[in-house]
């Protein structure tokens, strides 16, 4: 447009003006971004906290500071893994006998391929049982014991008994696999737990068929019978007490060890009844001592991992606050924060403090754990190494979650999030019970000698047949010994964690008693073997009870030898185990929050759904919130701005569009004239 000889664009003056309009529409902009940016920074102190808390874990539980660490003597005659309920101490552990599995051997046959047989239908039954003797008395009263025991060509001797421990197989043969091929496939392919293997002995038969066990124990001897093509029972029959086609060139048998000079026997080298918490692994026949110490290593490590974390968390505090008097633009996103300001101040104030565990120790600064020149976390490692290595409970009360108690018979278990810290009473109305029995007669020792025995034994809902070879016991003592190794020996009973101490009086009879104690301990015998030993064909016991009392005066819930403390109490999720059969006062129970503990459930506070950092942050999302209306509410202000600039620019271009026509008429007007 021309106007006087001047040139205006109003598509320019439009930009321009629309460009001045929005500058509150960038503030508001610029606000929401700085507030998700703060947002996202508390995204970031949440993750902090959480990764710092991660290391608290491995510090807040009492039982992570027992952790032991156990070293053998001669590490290839046993070796030993512990677990909670271990003790420290050097245990001697004798090994005299491994436990292994039978392995079978046929005669030699010419050919794998050639038939066996006329292929009649056959069934191969293989049963597990025990080997025994026969024990018999002459006219003076003297014993002599008969068979057993596998001579040099691998046969068992007359007198030998075979007692079946109630699992049998069955493999089906015909003319379909009639061949030593075809037998050792249909073994394997039927998965009994026996494997069949054809070895070559290079003789003129050379191909034997090799069957092996694949579990140890003498109570997996095995018994093989063929009913059907009796070319099949004349190479693979194998009854120890009858007719044997195989030999044996391997026995059956248990691993027998002592500890401490107690015996023990155990179907399988790995021995997890012999000690409470101990798993033994046994290599070979021979002796070691066992030491077995607190393992305070992982313990050090453990603490050197929370300071370092500790410092990674101080060092994200520093930056999230960091303020620059000489340059704005590294100041820290929640610089000047409350929020943030109190969890900081908080986290100090937690690790600056003392508690009170009544351990000796009370400051991070007792175990060597100090503040360095540049406001980070050190450890004084010989400080930290003489509180394990002499107060190691009182290092566990100062970081944990943490009970003593003054009963010697009373032990601390473990609290809840509920518990308050304090020193509470522990007073017991019913002291926890074994389930057990006692036979209805002295053990009759003569007619064990005659025969096996067999008896079905239920332990705390277990149920299994156990059998005890024929053998001339010295003593009923002897016999309750025999019997506590072959229902304790037992894969289902240790399985289930169930086990039996079995005794005899004066008068020589038995009794049974589950080592768990509560309601659930329950014991029972039946079988001919109850009558020989117990007196009765089916002896039942009396269950055990569990334990009734109260902690700090409130009353507890017992279950078998725990005592615990019920919710919306003081004591809510405090555990006890109360041994002995002692009622009345037992002592107290000290219960303290270490330096982790508080930590850890201070972190839980801040980063829960209504804690600190979720209530900040909800503040934030609700200013972003109002920000984003502001900012839709001006959008619209904009749009009716500029709709109006257009309305207005619209008139004017008409207004100078006339004017231009105007100007056009009075210019020719003016060059005629002149032109005249």
């Amino acid at each position: 447009m021309n106007v006087g000889g001047s040139s205006l664009s109003l598509g320019s003056m439009l930009t321009g003006l629309m460009k001045v309009a929005s500058i509150p529409l960038t503030n508001y902009q610029h606000q929401q971004g700085s507030v998700q940016t703060e947002i996202s920074a508390y995204a970031q102190l949440k993750s902090d906290l959480s990764t710092f808390q991660s290391s608290l874990n491995t510090l807040t539980l009492a039982a992570n500071f027992k952790a032991l660490a156990a070293t053998s003597s001669d590490s290839g005659v046993a070796t030993a893994k512990v677990f909670t309920g271990a003790q420290p101490g050097n245990y001697t552990v004798n090994v005299s006998q491994l436990a292994q599995a039978q392995t079978l051997v046929s005669e030699g046959q010419k050919s794998v391929s050639t038939a066996i047989g006329s292929g009649a239908d056959t069934t191969l039954t293989i049963n597990l049982g025990t080997v025994g003797a026969t024990t018999s008395k002459d006219d003076s009263g003297a014993s002599t014991t008969t068979g057993g025991t596998a001579d040099a060509e691998g046969h068992y001797a007359d007198g030998t008994t075979f007692t079946p421990g109630g699992t049998s197989k069955t493999i089906k043969i015909n003319s379909s696999n009639n061949t030593l091929g075809g037998i050792r496939d249909a073994i394997n392919g039927a998965a009994i737990g026996v494997t069949a293997s054809i070895v070559n002995d290079g003789g003129a038969s050379p191909y034997r068929l090799v069957l092996t066990n694949s579990a140890t124990g003498a109570a997996q001897a095995m018994q093989v019978t063929a009913k059907g093509d009796d070319a099949v029972g004349a190479l693979l029959g194998f009854d120890p007490a009858g007719t044997q086609a195989m030999k044996q060139t391997t026995a059956a048998q248990d691993a027998q060890l002592s500890v401490n000079g107690i015996s023990l026997n155990s179907p399988s080298n790995t021995v997890s009844s012999a000690l409470s918490g101990f798993t033994l692994a046994l290599s070979k026949v021979g002796a070691t001592t066992l030491s077995v110490v607190n393992d305070t290593s992982t313990v050090e490590s453990n603490v050197g991992g929370f300071v370092d974390a500790y410092n990674t968390l101080a060092n994200s505090l520093s930056s999230l606050t960091n303020y620059d008097a000489n340059d704005s633009s590294k100041n820290g996103i929640l610089l000047g924060d409350s929020t943030t300001r109190d969890i900081k101040s908080a986290l100090q104030r937690i690790v600056t403090g003392s508690i009170d565990g009544g351990s000796g120790l009370n400051t991070l600064a007792d175990v060597g754990i100090g503040f360095s020149n540049d406001g980070t976390l050190a450890v004084d490692e010989p400080t930290l190494q003489s509180a394990l290595q002499n107060n190691l409970t009182g290092v566990a009360s100062l970081f944990g979650t943490n009970g003593t108690t003054t009963d010697n018979g009373v032990t601390y278990l473990n609290a809840g999030s509920g518990t308050q810290a304090g020193k509470y009473d522990i007073r017991v109305t019913q002291a926890a019970t074994q389930g057990a029995l006692t036979g209805t007669a002295a053990a009759d020792l003569e007619k064990a000698s005659i025969g096996p025995l067999s008896l079905t034994v239920t332990v705390d809902g277990t149920t299994q047949n156990i059998a005890l070879p024929q053998k001339a016991y010295a003593s009923a003592g002897d016999a309750a010994a025999a019997l506590q190794n072959a229902i304790n020996g037992n894969a289902a009973f240790t399985a289930s964690g169930a086990s039996v101490n079995v005794a005899a009086d004066d008068q020589g009879t038995l009794s049974l008693t589950s080592t768990s104690y509560g309601a659930g301990s329950r014991v029972s015998v039946a079988g001919n073997g109850a009558q020989t030993l117990f007196g009765d064909t089916s002896v039942k016991g009396s269950a055990g009870l569990d334990v009734k009392g109260s902690i700090g005066g409130f009353a507890g819930t017992g279950s078998g030898q725990t005592l615990l403390g019920q919710p919306g109490t003081a004591v809510a999720g405090l555990s006890v185990q109360v041994g002995g059969d002692g009622t009345g006062p037992r002592g107290s129970v000290s219960y303290s929050v270490g330096f982790a503990a508080q930590l850890s459930g201070y972190i839980d506070n801040a980063t829960g759904t209504t804690g600190a950092i979720a209530n900040a942050t909800k503040t934030l999302d609700t200013r972003v919130a109002s920000i984003g209306k502001q900012i839709t509410s001006f959008q619209s202000h904009l749009s009716q701005v500029q709709a109006n600039y257009q309305t207005q620019f619209s008139a004017l271009n008409t207004l100078s569009t006339k004017m231009k026509t105007a100007s056009t008429v009075l210019n020719a007007q003016f060059n005629n004239t002149s032109k005249s």
